[in-house]
């Protein structure tokens, strides 16, 4: 069995995101009124939006310590994590870690040092050591797994992933009355409540404000009022957010129920869309509710379980807990109202997409997938993190909006993209020597701590020991160490993922990484000498295979004869929403340029909202109108009715009724168009139009008299011919019609 090697990039060090929590006014008495009413109140709210999604280090220090305390401790955490996996395994789990943390960890050697050089982009080859003072936050960290088999590699990988101890932080804005005392001290009760929930969920909350810490609330809070920062694990996060809010509440004299634990998979639903079934129980029953991450119960499984895991959920585990505070009777009655509502009936729908891609979304897009759950009042169950399962199953009580639901994962998988290499497998033989290599030498290291790879020399020969019998075979083995080495200095840099395994070299990541990481791949000697092909692999919804193509398959044609390349569609399986277009060529050059000529083809998408009325007039006599505009822009437009707009649900936003596509080379003019339909729109409704209508005769009068008494206008004096109106030709007509 061939050796396999993977590797990794972690998620971001730190995705800093906040919650605008206000809780309350100034404490006068025993018990204040739920501020449960907004969106921010319960964690089911409208997903939280990145502030930043480089890591956010706090400029000023904290209670967990400052940036270089911050990231000295991240680096261990993640060196500890490897050391375990390769411990638990029997791998090879090394470290890399971001050049600006190099000041943290023991000085790397200078033939590692050049060849990070060689292969790092010129930003990053600016002059000046980066030594023990730097304060730059932690950067992309990344790991490589060598092992025997590609089911251990991938044990490791899933093990690295599900305990990645990447940070996340929530803020919460509080009345400092209900936190400090007036010395600006910690009020015990909410510190004794703050140390619980730390020690339950392993998490650090801090008071910015309390007067030992030293540090001033952040820009944009008021005076009267702090910030609570808490920092852990993501899930962890979420739940230490949630028990801090039900504190409060409690101290505040409402009454707390968590005894409601309902499937998981039912709050999204029991929700609704847009969280708006929820939202009117709580201002029916002024009452707060909260719930937890839909995630909670997801990030708890092994690898190994299969999929169908949210069927077979333990009520008494915890995962679908929900908070209510309140008035008690108020708080029985919304404790009913949600359990009526989770009786009602559900219906799923299933999608096979790549595993790789799964685990993608949950790692690095998980606040888009939390959006679409939010905006269509579904639950997406994925499988277990790592554990190559393709399965993903979509629940609602609505088939249209799981139907859209599962569309949007569809649409998110296109952003993923793979490129693969294959090599000459004559230039593969030294796969056995490496092999016993590795054997003979007890836990090689093909990366140094400093997080660069390094060629691992040939272990000294035992005395007595046979010299190999094959010198080129040895020389090849050892060039083989040298080209994953570079594999995962180039992962590092370039935030994919890649892997060597046999004669192939696999790369995955967004289209900008992987045209990053096949660019610098194709420039080593390794894959220059040994080269067979390549292919670009990108996935692209089965609507857009006309537009992808052009008539009579011209743009197609077109990139086929400019580079050389070949472009297939191919069906995936057990996929009907999407294809694939394969790129392939024998020549690196030719299959990148020909991989940027496919993508300036791919469609660029914008959707807005026009009310339905505006549309006929927008659109023009023969689609006049909306055809000059169309071919101002070089955009596609393309307007939804009432019932179209509902057995869709929409476009990427729940009450967008057109939508604009155009190939992405020309998605600056998307924008632009938008504002031409909108000022369009606009002028039509800023007209005025005339109209008639029936009335008995003499009525006009008073009908007159009417409309001034609520214009405030003067009335018009009656014509000497009253009852009778001259047309221009002189005749004359009944007054009957007013117009």
């Amino acid at each position: 069995m061939e050796p396999i090697s993977l590797s990794l990039c972690f998620p971001r060090s730190t995705t800093s995101f906040s919650s605008s929590v206000s809780r309350g006014t100034a404490p006068g008495g025993t018990q204040r009124s739920p501020t449960g009413l907004s969106s921010s109140s319960t964690n089911l709210g409208q997903p939280p939006t990145p502030t930043n999604v480089e890591p956010a280090t706090p400029a000023t220090p904290t209670a967990h310590g400052g940036p270089l305390e911050q990231a000295a401790a991240l680096v261990g955490a993640y060196q500890a994590l490897c050391h375990e996996t390769s411990a638990a395994l029997g791998v090879q789990a090394t470290l890399h870690v971001p050049p600006e943390c190099s000041g943290l960890i023991p000085p790397e050697s200078p033939a590692v040092a050049a060849n990070r050089r060689s292969l790092s982009p010129p930003s990053m080859r600016m002059g000046g050591a980066r030594g023990p003072t730097a304060a730059a936050a932690p950067g992309v960290f990344a790991a490589h797994i060598l092992a025997p088999s590609n089911e251990l590699a991938y044990l490791a990988r899933a093990n690295l992933l599900r305990n990645n101890p990447a940070r996340a932080s929530s803020t919460v804005r509080v009345h400092r009355g209900y936190l400090l005392t007036s010395t600006g001290e910690l009020k015990p009760g909410i510190k004794a409540d703050m140390d619980e929930i730390k020690r339950s969920t392993g998490t650090e909350i801090t008071v910015l404000g309390e007067s030992r810490t030293g540090v001033r609330p952040p820009p944009g809070v008021a005076p009267e009022r702090t910030a609570v920062e808490v920092t852990g694990a993501r899930e962890a996060v979420d739940m230490a957010r949630v028990r801090f809010l039900v504190a409060l509440d409690a101290r505040a004299g409402l009454f707390v129920d968590g005894s409601l634990d309902l499937d998981p998979k039912c709050h999204y639903v029991v929700a609704g869309r847009k969280a708006a079934d929820l939202h009117h129980i709580m201002r029916l029953t002024q009452t707060n509710i909260y719930l937890p991450s839909p995630f909670a119960a997801h990030w708890a499984l092994p690898p190994t379980a299969m999929c169908g895991w949210e069927n077979h959920l333990r009520p008494a585990a915890g995962h679908g807990q929900i908070f209510i505070t309140g008035e008690k009777a108020r708080v029985m009655q919304a404790r009913e109202m949600l359990v009526r509502a989770a009786h009602k009936s559900f219906k799923s729908q299933q999608i096979h997409l790549t595993a790789r891609k799964l685990d993608w979304m949950i790692t690095h897009r998980k606040d888009l997938v939390l959006r679409f759950m939010y905006d269509n009042g579904t639950f997406i169950a994925f499988p277990p993190l790592g554990s190559g399962q393709e399965l993903v199953t979509v629940y609602g009580d609505n088939s249209i909006y799981i139907s859209r639901t599962v569309r949007s994962l569809a649409r998110l998988a296109c952003d993923f993209y793979v490129a693969y290499f294959k090599v000459i497998p004559s230039m593969a033989m030294g796969y056995s020597s490496l092999t016993a290599m590795q054997q003979s030498a007890p836990h090689p290291s093909l990366m140094v701590p400093g997080g660069s790879s390094a060629p691992a020399a040939p272990p000294a020969a035992a005395p007595g020991a046979k010299a190999p019998l094959n010198p080129a075979s040895a020389l090849l083995a050892s060039q083989l160490v040298t080209f994953r080495a570079a594999l995962g200095t180039i992962a590092e840099l370039t935030e994919t993922e890649i892997v060597q395994v046999n004669d192939y070299v696999e790369v995955y990541g967004s289209d900008a990484a992987v045209a990053e990481a096949y660019g610098r791949i194709a420039q080593l000697d390794y894959i220059r000498r040994a080269n067979r092909s390549t292919t670009f692999r990108v996935e692209l919804g089965m609507e857009h295979k006309d537009f992808i193509s052009g008539k009579k398959n011209g743009k197609i044609n077109k990139i086929t004869k400019t580079t050389g390349v070949d472009i297939e569609f191919n069906p995936i399986p057990n996929n009907a929403l999407n294809m694939w277009i394969d790129v392939s060529t024998p020549d690196t050059d030719r299959g990148l340029e020909g991989f940027s000529l496919l993508k300036d083809e791919l469609p660029a998408e914008i959707s807005f909202h026009i009310p339905e009325v505006h549309h006929k007039r927008i659109i023009g006599v023969g689609g006049r109108n909306i055809q000059k505009i169309m071919k101002r822009f070089g955009v596609f437009v393309k307007f939804s009715n009432a019932d179209e707009h509902a057995s869709l649900g929409g476009y990427f936003d729940n009450d967008d009724n057109v939508i604009a596509r155009t190939p992405a080379k020309n998605a600056a003019n998307l924008i632009p168009l938008k504002a031409t339909v909108y000022e369009a729109a606009q002028q039509q409704s800023t007209q005025h139009y005339g109209s008639s209508g029936l009335g008995p005769m003499g009525a006009s009068s008073s009908i007159a008299a009417a409309a001034s008494a609520a214009t405030g206008s003067a009335p018009v004096p009656p014509s000497p011919a009253f009852g009778h109106v001259r047309d221009p030709r002189g005749a004359r007509r009944p007054t009957s019609f007013i117009t």
